[in-house]
């Protein structure tokens, strides 16, 4: 699985649908995947399985709920136990596909000052469910995470960060990054 992670307004949707043109381009069709707010009941281990799938390009996984949680709300539902448990095991399930180790993770995030000009700019014409203030901390977070690998209590690995700074393009403008990611996804996957 392709996880594209980052906040509200940073591009990951927009990447998401250039990486599966890429990949497509390259005989592997890829599926995007999107999860909106998750309500208390779901769970993040057993409910995520049926999604995970090396064809599968993710908007948001299990990292974006820790961030939001953290930063948003009491915490996150996910605890640093189920977070490591996913992070060092292999996921057993009724048949190939269920390999967390085989998954990519790519962390969008914004410099600061650029990211809140974007944001501004984009409340003029979009509703969002979150207010300007609680996505730029949101963004802050993954800022911290790139720089840090860390979040609170929270260890973060990931395999790709993309910081996107006033004088550098959105990554789903920039074809060699597009290209680059699915290339390293790809061999990756054994493809």
């Amino acid at each position: 699985m392709l996880i594209i992670e980052g906040s509200d307004l940073v591009g990951k949707t927009t990447l998401i649908k250039e990486l599966c043109a890429e990949a497509t381009k390259r005989g592997f069709p890829m599926i995007p995947q999107h999860f909106g707010l998750l309500d208390d009941s779901w769970d993040f281990y057993g409910d995520y399985l049926p999604y995970i799938n090396k064809r599968t390009v993710m908007d948001r996984f299990i990292l974006s709920e820790i961030v939001y949680g953290e930063m948003l709300r009491e915490g996150s539902r996910i605890t640093p136990r189920i977070h490591q448990h996913l992070n060092r095991y292999r996921i057993s399930g009724p048949g190939p596909g269920y390999d967390l180790h085989t998954s990519m993770t790519v962390i969008i995030a914004a410099e600061p000052n650029f990211f809140k000009k974007h944001v501004r700019h984009q409340f003029e014409y979009r509703n969002e469910v979150f207010k300007e203030e609680q996505i730029c901390k949101v963004n802050d977070a993954f800022l911290e995470i790139i720089d840090t690998n860390r979040l609170g209590q929270f260890r973060i690995e990931y395999d790709v960060a993309r910081e996107i700074k006033t004088d550098r393009a959105f990554p789903s403008s920039d074809p060699d990054f597009v290209s680059e990611t699915i290339e390293t996804y790809l061999k990756l996957q054994g493809v």
